[in-house]
C-alpha cells in the first residue's frame, strides 16, 4: 500500500482538488499509485483463490465488470478462518449457534463466530472438545425460558467475547461447565444480571479478563 506523493498532494498525502483561484494545484493521479492501489486489491482477491475478472467494455453490449469480487474474497478469506459464522448477514453459513454446534461439517477443534444477539429459549450445550467460538463486539446471548444460557460439556471450549444476560432466576447459571470438563477458558466476556456468571464445577476452568456489570 502507499500513499499518494503526486504532484499536488498535501504535504499528509491526502488528494486535492486544487483551486486556480488561490494557485492550488489539483493531486496528479499518476500511473505508480493507481497501479499500487489496483494490485493491492488483485492481491487479496488472489489470495483467496478467485480470478480476477478482465471484463472491460470494448463495444457492442456492455458487460459490466464484476465489482463484488473484493468483497467475495474477504468472505472466502474470513470463512477460511471460522469454520461457521453465525447470523443473518451476508456471508453468514448458519442462523443460529445451536445449528452451527450441531453440522457434522463442524468438526471438534473448529472455530465459530456470532455475529447476531439472540434470545434463548434452550440451553446451548457445547459436546464437541476445543471448539473456539469468537462473539463479536456487542453480540447479547440472553434469556428468555432457559435456566442455563451455555453449557460446557466437552474439554478444551473457548469462548471469546460478548455479553450474557438475564439469567437471574432462583438458580439460574449464564455458563455452566459440567463435571469432568476441564481446560476450558472464557475471556473478554461481559456478565449483566444473572444469579451465577459462570459455575465451574470440575474447578480446573480458565476464566480471565472478564467484567461483572
Amino acid at each position: 500500500m502507499r500513499r499518494v506523493d503526486a504532484s499536488g498532494a498535501t504535504v499528509d498525502h491526502h488528494f486535492t482538488d486544487g483551486n486556480p483561484v488561490t494557485g492550488i494545484p489539483a493531486t496528479v493521479v499518476d500511473q505508480d499509485w493507481l497501479n499500487v492501489m489496483q494490485e493491492e486489491v488483485c492481491a487479496v482477491i488472489e489470495g483467496a483463490g478467485l480470478t480476477v475478472d478482465q471484463t472491460h467494455f470494448y463495444g457492442g453490449t456492455p458487460t459490466p465488470n464484476n465489482t463484488a469480487q473484493l468483497l467475495a474474497a474477504i468472505k472466502v478469506l474470513r470463512s477460511n478462518v471460522f469454520a461457521a459464522i453465525v447470523g443473518a448477514e451476508a456471508g453468514c453459513t448458519h442462523a443460529d449457534l445451536p445449528t452451527a454446534l450441531a453440522d457434522s461439517a463442524v468438526p471438534a477443534g473448529s472455530r465459530i463466530l456470532v455475529l447476531d444477539s439472540y434470545a434463548l429459549t434452550a440451553t446451548i450445550v457445547i459436546s464437541k472438545a476445543n471448539i473456539e467460538i469468537h462473539f463479536a463486539p456487542g453480540v447479547t446471548i440472553s434469556k428468555t425460558s432457559a435456566t442455563k444460557g451455555i453449557s460446557l460439556n466437552a474439554n478444551g471450549v473457548r469462548l471469546k467475547g460478548g455479553r450474557i444476560d438475564g439469567f437471574s432466576g432462583g438458580g439460574d447459571v449464564a455458563i455452566q461447565i459440567e463435571t469432568g470438563i476441564n481446560y476450558c477458558f472464557i475471556s473478554e466476556m461481559r456478565f449483566g444480571t444473572n444469579t451465577t456468571d459462570v459455575n465451574d464445577i470440575a474447578g480446573k476452568s480458565a476464566m480471565f479478563g472478564n467484567i461483572n456489570e
